[in-house]
C-alpha cells in the first residue's frame, strides 16, 4: 500500500517551454556578403573555438532534453556546409521539434533537396538581392547568382517550402519589384524583407548599403 501510494504520488517535472531557438551550425559560409552581421565573417570563424559535428549534436541533444521547444532555426554561416547537419535534423525530428533553415541556397543540390524533403522542414529561407547576377553578386560575391537559383529550384521541385528573402540596401532598393517578380517563377510564394542593418561586420559598409527613408519608401511603392 505504501509503495503504491509512493508510485501514485510520483510526478514528472515538465520541461520549460521555449517557442524558438536559433542554432548557428557553423561559422563557415561560401558567400562573402557585405551586409553580414557576423564579426567572424572575414576569417570564417577560424579564431573561434571549434565545434565539430559530434559536439554540435551533443549540445543540441542537451537543449532538446532540457526544454520543450516549438521550433529551431538553423543558421550559420551556411548551415548546408555543416557536415553534421542531417545528424542534427534526425535529432530534432526524434524530439518533435519544428525545423526552419536560413541559407543562401548555393550548396543545395538535387540530391540534398531530395534528402531534405523527408524531414518535414517548415521552410528554407533563401536570399536574393538582385534580379540578375550583377546586382545580386554586388552584395554577396561573384559566382553565386546561378547557384542560388539552382538551389531554390531543387528545393521547390522536391516539395520543400522556400521563403524568399531580400536584404534591402541602397544598391538594390530601386529594383525591389524586379527581385520579387523573379521569385514567382521559382515557385516561391512567401517573402521576408529585411532592411540592411549596419551591425557587426556590416557596419563598415553602412555608407554604401544603408538606404535612406526616402529610398525605402520608393522601394515599397510597388
Amino acid at each position: 500500500m505504501g509503495e503504491a501510494a509512493a508510485v501514485a504520488g510520483t510526478t514528472t517535472r515538465a520541461r520549460p517551454k521555449v517557442y524558438s531557438v536559433a542554432i548557428e551550425t557553423t561559422a563557415y559560409c561560401n558567400q562573402k556578403c557585405d551586409y553580414c552581421y557576423n564579426e567572424w565573417r572575414e576569417d570564417d570563424g577560424s579564431a573561434l573555438p571549434g565545434a565539430g559535428r559530434d559536439k554540435l549534436t551533443l549540445r543540441a541533444k542537451k537543449l532538446v532534453e532540457a526544454f520543450e521547444i516549438d521550433h529551431v532555426t538553423l543558421t550559420g554561416g551556411e548551415p548546408f556546409a555543416q557536415p553534421g547537419l542531417f545528424d542534427l535534423l534526425d535529432l530534432l525530428g526524434e524530439h518533435g521539434v519544428g525545423i526552419q533553415i536560413i541559407s543562401n541556397g548555393g550548396l543545395v543540390t538535387e540530391a540534398l533537396a531530395g534528402r531534405l524533403a523527408g524531414y518535414g522542414v517548415r521552410y528554407v529561407q533563401i536570399t536574393l538581392n538582385g534580379p540578375d547576377a550583377e546586382l545580386h553578386e554586388a552584395h554577396v560575391g561573384r559566382g553565386h547568382f546561378e547557384k542560388t537559383l539552382a538551389g531554390i529550384r531543387a528545393l521547390t521541385k522536391h516539395g520543400v517550402s522556400v521563403v524568399g528573402c531580400t536584404v534591402v540596401t541602397k544598391k538594390n532598393a530601386p529594383g525591389l519589384a524586379e527581385i520579387l517578380e523573379l521569385f514567382l517563377p521559382l515557385g516561391v510564394r512567401h517573402i521576408a524583407l529585411s532592411r540592411f542593418s549596419p551591425a557587426g561586420y556590416a557596419a563598415r559598409h553602412a555608407a554604401q548599403l544603408l538606404p535612406t527613408r526616402s529610398e525605402l519608401c520608393q522601394a515599397f511603392e510597388l
